[in-house]
């Protein structure tokens, strides 16, 4: 760029020039910026305000054969619940697969660098984004965690980094010579964003991918000794993935649910409770396997915080159990939107009734602030709890999976709600609609749990019983704002339901199974 064009543009006014650059894609941000030192001093807040990095993982879905294991890749004979969501996505993304290789990683540790270097760039970050694009479904993929290039152990390196951790206090540490280890000799991918992330004492929004998370004992030490650093944070996303569309094959894989360390801790979910402006958090929190009766929480200092400023909770593949949940939402009592996808965890053959009056006490601690809730219940419903004599999942079409039902009756601002049938009403749906359902809602989704299973209890048959009767009472008087009902279940024959809630005035989707969309 000439200097007179340079000129020109800094001698716009800073309202025009703004209205540009806000438009400009970050690439081309960032050579504006290192056109001119004005240039640079006008756009520097605008080129660290949002840092997103992403990068690229294997997404090879290879078929197996009968001596897979569970090591291996997906494969429909050893891993069929997560090969279901595999396949679809390979049908939604065609692009993404490919053979192995080793997982590309943007340079984070230049980033570090300049944030050592230059401080003040380090409170101009306001969004944090590092999330594998592409995602990997295999155990040995996710063990392979991202390398940066090995860089020389320089003194000016080296006294940066010591002289940053004496200012954050991570000198004192337990961990202080990992850290330090990992950072100068090593240029280690954990601990490059666990260090980051504690430099920057303005973000307002972090968000970080399952390959950041699993394996990583620097985060646990960020979030449970170090939680004062994050008192602007305003809303986290942990366990992030881009393609949500795989189920809970992009969260949280079921099989590192039930190993111990590679995965964050649950006091780690839990310290950022304490965070006095966040406002929303989605976090997959994990069951202690120490604790397997899951009476209380691990709270950071056995101590839980006596308030939280949360609005929006989103719970994904989350295995604590609602009894637990009750004692998260006696804190956070101005929640308005909850999201709960209830995962059980209680090993092969050891099935438990889900019991759903736990979940109604538990939705009674936000009772009057509460209006979006959608929850998922992750079972397998079309086994019993056991398996046979060859180590095959048996079927027991009497076995009732939920105790009791989760009256939604007492949420005096509930205006829509996702869940499914045998949770509302009970297994058997024998509990009329009009007895569980608040005065305030105007949109109900009656779903399928999240697992394809022979739906025994739940055809079509029995749910046009249970709308017939619902549009037989005085439905009207008791819920005058009801505008609309989903269905989420698989194999509807849809024309009877539709034309019966036409003609009593109401909206109907008929959702795919396991979709639900309509809050």
């Amino acid at each position: 760029m000439s200097s007179k064009s340079t000129a020109s543009i800094t001698g716009l006014p800073q309202e025009l020039f703004d209205s540009i650059t806000c438009r400009m894609n970050r690439a081309d941000l960032s050579s504006l910026s290192r056109t001119c030192r004005k240039l640079r001093s006008q756009t520097i807040h605008l080129v660290f305000e949002n840092v997103t990095m992403l990068w690229s993982g294997t997404d090879k879905i290879r078929k197996g054969d009968d001596t897979a294991g569970w090591d291996d890749i997906v494969t429909p004979r050893t891993a069929g619940w997560d090969y279901i969501a595999a396949e679809r996505f390979r049908e939604q993304n065609p692009n993404v697969l490919k053979e192995d290789s080793d997982v590309e990683c943007p340079r984070l540790d230049l980033l570090l660098r300049s944030v050592l270097e230059n401080p003040h760039c380090a409170r101009l970050i306001k969004t944090i984004n590092l999330q594998c694009f592409r995602y990997r479904t295999s155990v040995k993929q996710l063990e392979g965690k991202p390398k940066l290039p090995s860089r020389p152990d320089t003194e000016n390196y080296r006294a940066l980094v010591l002289e940053t951790m004496e200012k954050v206090g991570l000198d004192q540490s337990k961990l202080h010579e990992k850290f330090k280890a990992c950072l100068i000799r090593e240029n280690e991918f954990d601990a490059v964003i666990g260090f980051l992330i504690l430099l920057c004492p303005n973000v307002t929004s972090l968000t970080l991918g399952l390959d950041v998370l699993i394996n990583n004992p620097f985060l646990n030490f960020v979030f449970q000794e170090c939680t004062s650093r994050f008192q602007n944070l305003e809303d986290i996303t942990l366990g992030a993935s881009l393609e949500d569309n795989t189920s809970d094959l992009a969260r949280i894989p079921s099989r590192y649910k039930s190993t111990k360390g590679m995965i964050l801790s649950q006091t780690s979910y839990l310290a950022l409770f304490s965070l006095p402006r966040l406002k929303q958090a989605e976090l997959p929190i994990p069951f202690l396997l120490e604790n397997k009766e899951e009476q209380e929480l691990a709270w950071p200092g056995y101590v839980p915080p006596s308030f939280s400023p949360i609005g929006t909770l989103d719970l994904p593949v989350s295995s604590i159990r609602p009894r637990l949940l009750q004692k998260v939402l006696q804190l956070t009592p101005n929640i308005t939107r909850l999201e709960y996808h209830w995962r059980p965890w209680y090993g092969l053959g050891t099935t438990i009734p889900r019991n759903c009056e736990e979940l109604a006490s538990a939705l009674m601690c936000v009772k009057h602030s509460l209006k979006h809730f959608r929850f998922e219940l992750c079972e397998w419903s079309d086994i019993a709890p056991g398996v046979g004599e060859e180590g095959e999942f048996t079927s027991n079409p009497d076995y009732e999976y939920t105790i009791g039902r989760c009256s939604l009756k007492g949420l005096t601002k509930l205006e829509s709600a996702i869940m499914p049938s045998c949770v509302l009403l009970g297994w058997h749906n024998h509990t009329a609609l009009i007895d569980v359902l608040p005065a305030s809602l105007t949109t109900l989704c009656l779903a399928d749990d999240c697992w394809t299973y022979d739906t025994w209890q739940k055809d079509e048959d029995s749910l046009m019983l249970l709308l017939q009767q619902f549009f037989s009472e005085n439905w009207k008087e008791c819920l005058p704002r009801l505008r609309e009902i989903s269905v989420a279940y698989e194999d509807w024959e849809k024309d009877d339901i539709v034309s019966l809630l036409r003609e009593n005035g109401i909206r109907c989707q008929i959702l795919p199974s396991n979709e639900p969309s309509c809050v």
